[in-house]
C-alpha cells in the first residue's frame, strides 16, 4: 500500500537497499482451496533468509512468516515458491513487506 524510500519495485517484486540498516520482512501468504502444498520463502540476494508453508485443503488456509536481516546498500529481498510441483494460486489476501527497523553502519 505505501512505498516510502521507492526501494520495492512493484514490476518485479524486488526490495533493493538504498540504505543499510537492519529491516524487517514478513509473508503473509492465502492459498486457494485444493492447491496443496504452497511453500514461499523470503530471499536476500538468492539465499533463504525465512519461508512459510500453507498446505491449502479444502478451505483457504494462511501462513506468515516474517525476518530480521541487516542488509547493505544494493542488497535485494524478494519472495518466491520453493519445492512445489504444481502451480500455485494465492489469494488477495496475500502481502509481502518490509521496513527498516533502524540504522545501522556496518554488520552486527
Amino acid at each position: 500500500m505505501s512505498n516510502v524510500g521507492s526501494a520495492y519495485s512493484e514490476y518485479n517484486g524486488i526490495f533493493i537497499t538504498k540504505q543499510p540498516g537492519l529491516y524487517a520482512f514478513y509473508i503473509d501468504i492465502e492459498c486457494a482451496p485444493h492447491t496443496k502444498d504452497v511453500y514461499i520463502e523470503i530471499v536476500k540476494d538468492g539465499t533463504r533468509i525465512a519461508d512459510t508453508y500453507c498446505p491449502g485443503d479444502d478451505l483457504h488456509d494462511n501462513s506468515g512468516t516474517m525476518s530480521v536481516v541487516h542488509l547493505n546498500i544494493g542488497d535485494a529481498v524478494w519472495v518466491r515458491p520453493y519445492r512445489t510441483t504444481k502451480t500455485i494460486a494465492l489469494g488477495a489476501k496475500s502481502s509481502f513487506s518490509g521496513f527498516l527497523t533502524g540504522y545501522v553502519t556496518q554488520k552486527p
